[in-house]
């Protein structure tokens, strides 16, 4: 068992490459957040640091804690930086914001060894680790401690792994780095290469020492989180992402893209159907259209549904609605008053006032639905109020704040950051605009999770 020591958890910017969703909020494949794991795999340090840019930032760490789950016991955090150090599951945990804000990791770390110096902790080593790196271990955290102690004489050890990379936000620092931190902040130098190379730096082969290069993962980007939630996917774990809910069909898993006029809804919807289909699924996509419309001819919305890859489409106005599905013999079981046993694959129905309020459009999707029980994902494009889940389309110049139901959101989908919004709930992702893939990824965690209940 090494001496005693230290762990900082360096908390990063905005996530800008995860649609401004905080990279400690995100959660494996079992539903653990980053930050839980690494609390975990950091429990026998007597004392941990969050480092975060600011109080903001700390409180959205709190707020993630506390809904939180760690060796069956819940875990408590502080719910901003007033309240700076509470007993944690039996450690404790302190937030530490940069002392200047926009100096990356480096400013992070001045802040810590600070911090440590002040409470007369010289001596200690510092563990540090950056909250994308979810594969920590405690066995690989004690391992690398035990290793940095034979290092007397250094202000650092950092972790090289297999293909001979350097990593130095995975490793051990003592405060006798700060001076050289301080001068480098003072000369507006922020690179931790460069810290290297001016300490008194050790380097650890993590394959002489038994740590595995998975543990030195950067999750950065929607790619790696989508490819990591695979490899730690569980059938037995609870997901506890803001995932969508079963729609009303309830064998399949429904979604709604919802947004004002001009947000751009059918053109992502599009994109995003393509990009589930190339992943193997199923799609359907039923569309609610204001006024009445001409279906599944060049040039409508229900036939770039189908050129991009959907199954089957439908869509339903005040007084029409239209189904199409493309392969013949599938089942379409709508009422028998609805729709006759062995339909074509092109039905149109044309009735007055068919639709009269919002309880009659729930009615008739719930009728849609059942038209595609061989999907596995059903978008629907537009209602906007809704009672299925869904995330609204905000663009700049056309929209500011969500214009729908708030009750049924899982996120928002931007141009616009989330300061931008004015949105302050770290729970709410915000996927870009320009890229699907990152809702994919939600999606299809959805789909492959089978555990989805309706709300």
């Amino acid at each position: 068992m090494p001496d005693a020591f230290c762990a900082c958890v360096l908390m990063g910017g905005r996530g800008s490459r995860m649609g401004g969703c905080a990279k400690f909020a995100l959660t494996d494949g079992e539903g653990r957040r980053f930050l839980e794991r690494q609390l975990a795999a950091l429990q026998k340090a007597h004392r941990i640091y969050l480092s975060a840019a600011d109080e903001t930032q700390l409180a959205m760490a709190g707020a993630c804690l506390r809904e939180s789950q760690a060796g069956g016991e819940r875990m408590r955090c502080f719910p901003g930086v007033s309240a700076a150090s509470e007993e944690t599951t039996g450690r404790r945990l302190l937030g530490v914001p940069d002392l200047t804000p926009g100096q990356g990791p480096l400013g992070g770390l001045r802040s810590v060894l600070g911090r440590m110096q002040d409470e007369d902790l010289r001596s200690e080593w510092l563990l540090v680790i950056a909250c994308d790196m979810p594969g920590l271990t405690e066995a690989a955290a004690l391992r690398l401690i035990e290793e940095a102690q034979g290092y007397d004489t250094c202000d650092c050890v950092v972790c090289q792994d297999s293909r001979g990379r350097i990593h130095p936000l995975c490793g051990v620092y003592r405060c006798s780095a700060l001076p050289v931190i301080e001068d480098m902040l003072a000369h507006g130098e922020y690179r931790m290469m460069d810290l290297l190379i001016r300490l008194r730096t050790g380097v650890v082969r993590t394959q002489d020492i038994g740590i595995p290069d998975g543990v030195l993962d950067n999750i950065n980007d929607p790619d790696k989180l989508h490819r990591y939630r695979k490899d730690t996917f569980h059938e037995d774990r609870k997901v506890t992402d803001p995932l969508p809910v079963k729609g009303t069909a309830g064998h399949l898993l429904v979604f709604g893209i919802s947004g004002i006029k001009n947000s751009g809804k059918t053109t992502y919807v599009t994109k995003l159907c393509r990009e589930l289909t190339d992943r193997g699924f199923q799609v359907a996509v039923i569309k609610h259209d204001g006024h009445d419309f001409e279906g599944d001819v060049p040039g409508t919305d229900s036939f770039r549904a189908m050129e991009s890859g959907a199954y089957g489409t439908a869509v339903f106005s005040k007084r029409h609605f239209l189904l199409h599905k493309r392969q013949p013999g599938t089942a379409i079981d709508l009422p028998a008053d609805r729709m006759p046993e062995n339909a074509p694959e092109v039905l149109v129905r044309n009735e007055a006032a068919v639709i009269r309020d919002a309880d009659e459009a729930e009615r008739m999707l719930r009728e849609l639905l059942a038209a595609f029980p061989e999907a596995d994902v059903v978008l629907i494009e537009g209602m906007k109020h809704g009672r299925h889940a869904k995330a609204e389309i905000i663009r700049r110049g056309i929209s500011q704040k969500p214009a729908g139901s708030r009750g049924q959101l899982c996120g928002l989908i931007s141009d616009l950051d989330r300061d931008e919004l004015g949105i302050t709930d770290p729970e709410l992702p915000i996927w870009p605009l320009d890229d699907v893939r990152p809702l994919a990824d939600y999606l299809e965690m959805g789909i492959m999770s089978g555990r989805l209940q309706n709300k």
